[in-house]
């Protein structure tokens, strides 16, 4: 599988809430927001605060898989112009 492909399914994976494509630090934010949260629904709380920052660390993790995949894609584009260039600049190319 390539790269690009791997960071597709990632983030096909975050879009659909899915845990494993996230760091040990973000599922540690998501699992702490969402025990307060089911703490204080469980003493008839608002859980706003707590749903606000399971979203943001959902987007920031999304946000960060979707740079990574722009990064690589870019190195990627540079090797190819770089072989490319190589290439015409031989003599007797064509």
């Amino acid at each position: 599988m390539s790269k690009l492909r791997k960071y597709e399914k990632q983030l096909a994976a975050i879009r659909g809430r899915e845990m494993w494509p996230l760091t040990a630090a973000e599922r540690a934010r998501i699992t702490r927001d969402a025990t307060i949260g089911a703490a204080k629904a469980g003493r008839s709380g608002s859980t706003t605060a707590a749903d606000r920052r399971i979203e943001e660390t959902w987007r920031k993790a999304e946000q960060r898989l979707e740079a990574e995949r722009a990064a690589l894609a870019a190195k990627e584009a540079a090797e190819v112009a770089a072989k490319a260039a190589a290439k015409t600049s031989r003599k007797g190319w064509w």
